[in-house]
C-alpha cells in the first residue's frame, strides 16, 4: 500500500465512516473508492482530491503532495516557494530531502 492509499484508509478510517459512506459524501461510486484505497486506480484527479478533502476535512496539501502534485494555488508560483512547501510537507511526514 502507498503513502497516498494509506492516508486515504487512515482519514476515512479515523472518521468511522464505511467506504459507501465516504463515496456517498464524495459523490463518487463505493467502487472507485475501494479501486483507490487498494492500488487498482492511478491518483485521483484534483476534482476528486478536493472532494475527498472537503468531505473529511483531512490535510489537502497531502494528498497532493502524496500524488506528486503541486496544490492548484502554488502553481505557477517562483520555484523557491514551491520547494519551500515541499521541504515543509517531507518533514511533516518525516522524509529526508
Amino acid at each position: 500500500m502507498n503513502e497516498l492509499q494509506k492516508y486515504i484508509v487512515s482519514c476515512r478510517r479515523d472518521l468511522g465512516w464505511s467506504q459507501n459512506r465516504l463515496a456517498r459524501e464524495m459523490g463518487v461510486a463505493p467502487s472507485y473508492l475501494s479501486d483507490l484505497e487498494c492500488g487498482r486506480r492511478s491518483a485521483p484527479t484534483t476534482k476528486i482530491m478536493e472532494r475527498f478533502a472537503a468531505a473529511t476535512k483531512c490535510n489537502r496539501d497531502l494528498l497532493y503532495y502524496y500524488t506528486g502534485r503541486i496544490a492548484p494555488e502554488l502553481q505557477g508560483k517562483d520555484s523557491s516557494v514551491v520547494e519551500a512547501a515541499l521541504a515543509e510537507f517531507r518533514k511533516i511526514v518525516g522524509e529526508s530531502e
